[in-house]
């Protein structure tokens, strides 16, 4: 190591130790504190502020629905009566999660991915999601059946899998207030790319703003699965492509 690098690697590891003993002094302190309180489900993540990944949003949704139907939720603690926790994939602190437990607590874990499959490239991730669920959970639930199977297909086993679809959130997905008229009117086609692909989606509503794909092929390829062998009425559909998305800065 460079001269000049060792004070900088000096801060950084004093900063990392002061931040676990903060971090252990904080979970000894709550673990006290918690010994006679009661909710009814304890979530362990460690919340990203928004705009954030799918696993932050689906908690926040998850939590704000338990609340609205008056379950007593309490974050990243486990009270003394406190009977069941559910802990998200990867993202919460296992240290303290291992300090909070009780033999009389049932643990689930929610995992999706497996995450190399998604991100291209494996990185351990996989393994330590396998190794904690291995530990801890009393029951698993995956987000999609791609997800269960293509856990199965790499030889990574889930405690008691069992399979629970996201839903959609209600504050965001609903009926409009009122519908225009559908008459002489054409179809339109939602069109996304992603990494692996095109997808294409009826929809019933007028799409907000048109962009010009770089390339049409996908585009015109798309129109031409989704027109043939379709109804008459889909012959009058347009198609309402978006920016293909950038892969590696490409």
């Amino acid at each position: 190591m460079a001269l000049r690098t060792k004070p900088r690697a000096a801060v950084v590891h004093a900063r990392s130790a002061l931040g676990h003993l903060t971090a252990r002094l904080r979970t000894e302190r709550d673990l006290r504190a918690s010994r006679s309180g009661r909710a009814d489900v304890a979530i362990f993540h460690d919340h990203a502020p928004p705009p954030s990944g799918g696993g932050n949003q689906f908690i926040r949704a998850l939590e704000r629905e338990l609340r609205r139907r008056d379950v007593a939720v309490e974050e990243n603690r486990i009270s003394g009566g406190t009977p069941a926790c559910l802990f998200n994939s990867f993202n919460f602190d296992l240290a303290r999660l291992r300090r909070f437990l009780r033999d009389d607590v049932r643990l689930v874990h929610r995992v999706d991915g497996p995450i190399g499959t998604y991100r291209g490239y494996d990185d351990g991730t996989d393994a330590r999601i396998a190794a904690m669920n291995a530990e801890l959970a009393h029951a698993t639930v995956c987000q999609s059946r791609f997800s269960l199977e293509a856990h199965a297909r790499l030889g990574i086993p889930l405690v008691e899998p069992v399979v629970i679809t996201n839903a959609p959130d209600p504050s965001i997905f609903h009926p409009p207030d009122g519908r225009e008229s559908l008459d002489a009117r054409p179809v339109r086609v939602v069109a996304a790319t992603c990494r692996v692909g095109l997808l294409v989606v009826p929809v019933k509503y007028p799409v907000t703003q048109r962009m010009t794909p770089a390339s049409t092929t996908p585009i015109a390829t798309a129109t031409e699965a989704i027109t043939r062998g379709s109804p008459p009425w889909f012959a009058r559909a347009s198609l309402t492509p978006v920016m293909p998305a950038k892969v590696d800065g490409r």
